[in-house]
């Protein structure tokens, strides 16, 4: 294996993205050099059991999903708790003639959960 593939490949191998991109911009002659460079360079180490970090974005995304099958929010259909409902037809009652804007099911009452 040529030197430029090996180091290519041990620069794409660094899993921080700060320092792979270190990595790029020194444009290293040989993988000598960057392994010298990096020598003292050490990863923090994550507990065992400790979650990734989430950013705001990540959580707002999480958050504004919507749920095809009962239309309520941060979840996905295949984790809805509800019962299936057939596709087309009513969030709040099922039905295949109305949609959930004409429901004759009062919206405002509070028995009423569906998401819509």
């Amino acid at each position: 294996m040529e030197d430029d593939e090996l180091l290519d490949g041990l620069i794409v191998g660094i899993p921080a993205i700060n320092l792979r991109n270190q990595a790029k911009l020194q444009c290293f002659e040989n993988p000598g050099r960057m392994l010298k460079a990096f020598a003292n360079i050490m990863l923090p180490v994550r507990a065992a059991g400790e979650k990734k970090m989430h950013n705001a974005k990540d959580e707002l995304a999480i958050k504004e999903t919507r749920c095809y099958n009962c239309n309520g929010k941060g979840h996905w259909a295949r984790d809805c708790i509800k019962s299936k409902r057939t596709p087309g037809s009513c969030y709040g009652c099922g039905a295949m003639d109305h949609m959930i804007s004409k429901c004759p099911q009062n919206k405002k009452d509070a028995a009423n959960n569906y998401n819509a």
